[in-house]
């Protein structure tokens, strides 16, 4: 992984190389959740394995990326009620769930989520 942009082909080849092995994390544009995962679990050499992408076509719109072994899914359950994001993530089985949309109570903003995430997986983000 790169420090630098990417352009819209490699961060589609990045992500989908992610989701393919089902070993990842996809948290999509929540920057609490990513903020509370990432200081609780992913620090010092486990930071390695948390990576935040952005879209270049849509300004602010990010997912951070974070490997499945450091964080377990009620941990990540936790974090998710910690910041107010709604939906029954205990009840969901997350562990069968690689990518999350944990938003407040905004429909739409889910729907929007949804549709740039798989603008950015098939390289058009």
């Amino acid at each position: 992984m790169t420090d630098g942009p990417l352009s819209p082909e490699e961060l589609g080849e990045y992500l989908n190389e992610k989701l393919d092995s089902r070993d990842w994390w996809f948290l999509v544009n929540n920057l609490d959740l990513m903020k509370v995962v990432e200081s609780r679990y992913y620090q010092g050499e486990k930071n390695q394995h948390f990576h935040i992408v952005m879209s270049g076509k849509y300004p602010g719109f990010t997912v951070a990326v974070a490997r499945k072994a450091e964080m377990t899914p009620v941990q990540l359950a936790e974090c998710c009620i910690e910041v107010g994001a709604e939906g029954d993530f205990l009840g969901k089985g997350l562990e069968n769930n690689d990518i999350l949309f944990p938003m407040y109570g905004d429909p739409i903003g889910v729907l929007m989520a949804q549709a740039v995430f798989s603008e950015m997986v098939g390289g058009n983000g």
